[in-house]
């Protein structure tokens, strides 16, 4: 590896670095609707996407893969709380049990999520 591209590399982290701190400190200054788990999530996400941008090129897809599951985590883990928090208010157990095996749907492995596909459409198809 070139001197120069050293360089650059080194840059780019201590660029990173500082836009990490600066995300964290404005969402700790920041008064916010958001609970502080949404809060922490959030912080998370932004900090792996500014990663993703200025890490080298040679690691880009590793962290790009990374990047999008910490996101269908960061979103499922938000979606099961709301789910959570709402789910006394709803009616059917069957409408919550399709609601909430929708919401596993994005981190699931595939075969997992080649069944739950089927629930899906079996339910749609019962029910519409």
């Amino acid at each position: 590896m070139s001197v120069d591209k050293k360089l650059t590399n080194i840059a780019n982290a201590i660029h990173a670095a500082n836009k990490i701190n600066s995300t964290y400190q404005t969402n700790q200054n920041r008064n916010s609707e958001k609970d502080e788990l949404e809060t922490r999530l959030d912080v998370l996400r932004n900090s792996m996407s500014i990663i993703k941008d200025y890490c080298p090129d040679c690691h880009k897809e590793m962290v790009g893969n990374t990047y999008s599951q910490t996101s269908r985590y960061t979103n499922a883990i938000l979606q099961l709380r709301r789910f959570a928090q709402t789910a006394n208010t709803r009616n059917s157990r069957k409408e919550n049990f399709v609601s909430f095996i929708s919401i596993l749907h994005p981190i699931v492995d595939d075969k997992k999520r080649h069944y739950i596909e089927k629930i899906i459409k079996l339910y749609d198809v019962l029910h519409n």
